[in-house]
């Protein structure tokens, strides 16, 4: 750390690399970039898929995930993205009320 040779104080250096502008996805860009998923092999945090796959009732867990564990089967289960199924499923989702 060094000293301020100067002594001025609050020239906003500190947040030179910062826009402050957010701008959100639109549906069309979020839902491309979920499909893009399809081409990957490899995929980190697959707990966050498994769990979609769950709540949405795409298939029982002896299918999901590999046999006699607990590890979501990738291979298997990107066939789910390739159509807009799996918005259709998620804007159905009501959470709230009795479960069957």
């Amino acid at each position: 750390m060094g000293s301020n040779k100067d002594g001025s104080v609050g020239d906003d250096k500190s947040v030179a690399g910062v826009t402050g502008v957010y701008t959100p996805l639109v549906p069309e860009q979020w839902k491309e970039k979920i499909r893009d998923f399809r081409n990957l092999y490899v995929v980190k945090y697959q707990r966050i898929w498994q769990a979609l796959f769950y709540i949405l009732k795409y298939q029982d867990r002896a299918y999901l995930c590999e046999r006699d564990t607990n590890k979501l089967e990738w291979k298997k289960v990107k066939v789910f993205l390739k159509d807009d199924e799996l918005f259709t499923r998620m804007s159905e989702y009501w959470p709230f009320g009795p479960k069957e």
